[in-house]
């Protein structure tokens, strides 16, 4: 049986607080509308994770995806950043190799603005030399996108770049730690969404996964892809493993449409997951904005134990709504998953005023 919020710890206990659930708006017209958005951004470090960064300039690029009516003009009431994690990058939050998965346009019809970034690293955005960027440096970039959002100081491909009044970010796998670093290091959001992440739990997989990156980036990792800068790697996992694991819900064309794009990984990114969990542990508490820690029961990353105990990491904070729904790693590309996952975030976002 699928599990609703509050999940396996008493509320009272755990400090969730979760609202009576509500009717998500639905774009007026139905006419979903994308922007192509660039952000000239530094890749320097002044968050709270120290962490090796080069400091150079590089753009950052995103697609802003919502309702005609609410991208049309220089103004918008909100919008929510999505990070991707490890091994994929923005098009799984836009994913238009199969019909019925594109979930960032499935948000526009229920009246939500989405960013769908493609984090430094990730082309179409820059690349640094893979031990030259961090999720410090990543932090202080998303402050910088989040900046230049509300200020309307970006490229967009048309009309004009819009200024947002509210931001929310949104961050699935490693997509989340860079998302909680932003928040306690620049306190400049106005939610946190967590799609499936936790700073504790990990799965004996990751643990054996790790110990082969740990080695191959000691060695210099490898080109991010043919002709591209050094340093990357991919987790070392053979395909199989990745299909039977990864997507135990997920349609044959659409894991292989997902795995015919999977991408390598800075292992500067990666060298700075144990700093990022450390901090974490001591600064979550300081997140006092609405946060949604909404989690798949059949993930290969965080076991449901560790998903359920991430409510506690933000306390003091009681506007914590923790959710378990069915599905992999990346419930948004599983057809009855999907559907759970969208409407709960639609739900989140709205009852929250985003």
């Amino acid at each position: 049986m699928l599990r609703r919020a509050p999940v396996g710890i008493c509320a009272a206990l755990v400090g969730l607080f979760v609202a009576a659930a509500a009717s998500p708006v639905r774009a007026q017209d139905g006419t979903v509308v994308e922007r192509q958005a660039t952000f000239e951004v530094t890749n320097t470090d002044t968050s709270a994770v120290p962490c090796t960064s080069d400091g150079r300039r590089y753009q950052v690029h995103g697609t802003l995806v919502g309702p005609s009516s609410q991208l049309a003009g220089p103004k918008a009431s909100a919008v929510t950043v999505y990070l991707h994690g490890f091994n994929i990058a923005g098009w799984m939050w836009h994913f238009k190799a199969v019909d019925g998965y594109d979930y960032a346009a499935a948000m526009a019809r229920l009246g939500h603005v989405s960013l769908v970034l493609d984090r430094l690293g990730y082309l179409p955005s820059g690349q640094p030399g893979g031990t030259q960027t961090c999720f410090g440096a990543e932090a202080y970039i998303l402050h910088q996108i989040v900046r230049d959002l509300r200020s309307g100081t970006y490229a967009i491909d048309r009309p004009a770049p819009i200024a947002f009044q509210t931001v929310v970010t949104a961050g699935q796998d490693v997509g989340g730690i860079v998302a909680e670093v932003e928040a306690y290091s620049y306190k400049d959001i106005d939610g946190l969404a967590l799609l499936g992440w936790a700073d504790q739990g990990f799965t004996p997989d990751v643990f054996r996964w790790s110990a082969d990156v740990v080695s191959l980036c000691a060695q210099g990792g490898q080109p991010a892809q043919p002709g591209g800068p050094g340093g990357y790697f991919r987790f070392i996992q053979s395909d199989d493993e990745i299909r039977s694991k990864a997507f135990p819900y997920a349609q044959p064309a659409v894991v292989d449409a997902i795995m015919a794009n999977i991408r390598k990984n800075p292992c500067g990114d990666f060298q700075s997951v144990i700093p990022a969990l450390a901090m974490d542990t001591a600064r979550l508490h300081e997140i006092a904005v609405p946060v949604l820690n909404l989690y798949p029961d059949h993930d290969l990353v965080i076991t449901p134990e560790g998903y359920q105990l991430q409510g506690l990491n933000f306390a003091p904070n009681s506007d914590v709504t923790t959710i378990g729904i069915r599905g992999g790693h990346f419930p948004m590309l599983e057809k009855a998953p999907s559907k759970v996952f969208r409407t709960d975030v639609s739900q989140w976002l709205t009852r929250k005023g985003f």
